[in-house]
């Protein structure tokens, strides 16, 4: 079993012996009767010589009626795992009209001597507790023969003071003879079976002979995840392409790269492992900068996140940017339009995680001026219109 905590059964034995018998009809009945029960766990083993709890309840009419007398006791189980109690010893015993009916004795268990019980087990009261029903005869003289019809014709008529001892002992020297459990496997189930089993995930090796011959046996936890995510495809096959685009227009004015417009942002959630993403911008832009003014663009993974640069432009110690120059001389004017792509290649993304794409803008702090992003030449007088910027991001498979 996995679970540690442990569970606990009882084989309840309720014998109600025949305390309450008169030895003379002129001697007073006694108002109590005994109680026995064996303790076992869930492994079948005893529980001997220790304290438990119990909780005896006499319920009325039915196995879940009123509840008419109760009491709790504390006994200690002997070495044979028997416990034997004496209920009758609390308030409102000696008030129970015993010819009112069928009566059940329901008994809970706490295992660990408390009160929490986890064991109920509930049986009926047969013929030797109403024995206390008799005291309404204990004045009568001569013989008293019994005559009730439903006890003379059980099983439990026949029961004699050595059954009793047997029943009482039978733990002694007691073998298993039944045919069907003695031929079945579970009749060679040892206490050292049951550790192996319960202990099974802590020193298991698959020994199956077919099974290590076959192919199978050779799946990793890592070809099991190809195979859910359908990674026996060719190198280069694009796996997914996510494009979007936007209207929206924005300017910046900035020396420390800054993000134009959270408009521009493009998110993917890898289909394959290994795989490589291509990310492209394509946009216009419009600028009023001083002559020779520099300004750069980069693009960004996790943008508003933890951000990574990623490569673009040529290849050299500032690859992470594009570096553009204003025109010589006399700098941009207020209709100067180009087109901007931005194109990188990202690499080793986590599958199933979502990865958000975008770019920022500076200009150098030696220069001045603004641009002004996804703007086209058009009748405005200053910056023509609003332009469409495209945005894509293709996985391909390795």
């Amino acid at each position: 079993m996995n679970k540690k905590t442990r569970k606990f059964r009882t084989l309840l034995i309720i014998t109600l012996t025949n305390l309450l018998i008169c030895s003379s009809l002129w001697a007073q009945s006694p108002e109590k009767m005994s109680y026995q029960a064996v303790i076992r766990n869930t492994s079948g083993t005893l529980v001997t010589s220790t304290q438990i709890g119990i909780e005896i309840n006499i319920r009325q009419g039915t196995p879940t009626g009123t509840i008419v007398y109760t009491e709790t006791q504390t006994p200690t189980t002997n070495a044979n795992g028997l416990v034997s109690i004496v209920i009758g010893g609390g308030a409102g015993f000696s008030s129970i009209d015993w010819s009112a009916g069928l009566y059940f004795i329901e008994s809970k268990t706490d295992i660990a001597g408390g009160t929490n019980y986890t064991i109920t087990g509930t049986s009926q009261i047969l013929s030797v507790p109403y024995a206390l029903h008799a005291k309404s005869a204990e004045t009568l003289t001569g013989g008293n023969t019994e005559t009730d019809p439903v006890f003379g014709s059980s099983v439990a008529s026949g029961i004699t003071g050595t059954d009793t001892t047997y029943w009482n002992n039978k733990l002694d020297n007691y073998t298993e003879t039944d045919p069907v459990f003695g031929s079945s496997v579970a009749s060679g189930i040892t206490a050292t079976d049951t550790t192996y089993w319960n202990n099974k995930l802590d020193s298991y090796t698959e020994t199956d002979p077919v099974f290590g011959s076959s192919v199978a046996s050779g799946i990793t936890a890592t070809d099991t995840t190809y195979w859910n995510n359908k990674l026996d495809v060719a190198p280069g096959t694009v796996l997914q392409m996510v494009v979007l685009t936007s209207e929206t227009t924005s300017s910046l004015n900035v020396t420390n790269f800054t993000e134009a417009h959270q408009d521009y942002r493009i998110s993917i959630t890898p289909k394959g492992i290994n795989s490589i993403f291509i990310i492209e911008y394509y946009f216009s832009i419009n600028t009023q900068l001083s002559s020779n003014t520099v300004f750069h663009m980069q693009l960004i993974r996790d943008i508003g996140g933890t951000e990574v640069p990623i490569g673009i432009g040529p290849v050299n110690a500032l690859r992470d940017r594009t570096t553009f120059v204003s025109r010589p001389n006399n700098g941009y004017d207020i209709n100067d339009q180009q087109s901007v792509y931005l194109v990188a290649k990202d690499a080793n993304l986590t599958f199933n995680n979502n990865y958000t794409y975008g770019f920022k803008y500076r200009r150098e702090s030696g220069g001045s001026g603004t641009t002004y992003f996804n703007y086209t030449n058009g009748n405005s007088i200053d910056f023509g219109f609003s332009g469409i910027l495209l945005m894509k991001v293709t996985e391909i498979a390795q």
